[in-house]
């Protein structure tokens, strides 16, 4: 009888994550296990404003600030109010969500003199 070729068998489709250009399988399965190592916050944290629970009377469908962001025409905006809230999380989601560069400042690192350099960086329409 004649050889035959051994065949390859492969992992299921969906059982690794998904290889985009420039990474490796190593690299992408590292990634994924880190992901789910990541703490709890992270991992449930939005990644979209329509996850995002509360703020309704901001964000829900035509409402002022999702109207801004959906036309991408938010310019600047400040929030403010008590730690975990959901404010960097919401800065963050609208930074993605935009068009424009993002530059985050926090009031408690930031100094009066890089607030002034980014306002003065920033283009004014």
């Amino acid at each position: 009888m004649g050889s035959r070729p051994h065949r390859v068998s492969h992992a299921p489709t969906g059982s690794l994550p998904p290889v985009s250009a420039g990474d490796d399988l190593f690299t992408a399965a590292a990634e994924e296990r880190l992901s789910r190592r990541g703490p709890l916050a992270d991992r449930l944290r939005p990644r979209t404003l329509d996850e995002v629970v509360g703020q309704d009377q901001l964000l829900g469908p035509g409402k002022p600030l999702r109207a801004l962001v959906d036309a991408d025409r938010l310019s600047s905006v400040i929030f403010w109010g008590p730690p975990g809230t959901g404010k960097t999380t919401i800065a963050r989601l609208i930074a993605t969500a935009s068009s424009k560069a993002s530059v985050p400042l926090s009031a408690v690192s930031a100094t009066v003199r890089s607030f002034i350099s980014v306002v003065c960086w920033a283009p004014i329409p």
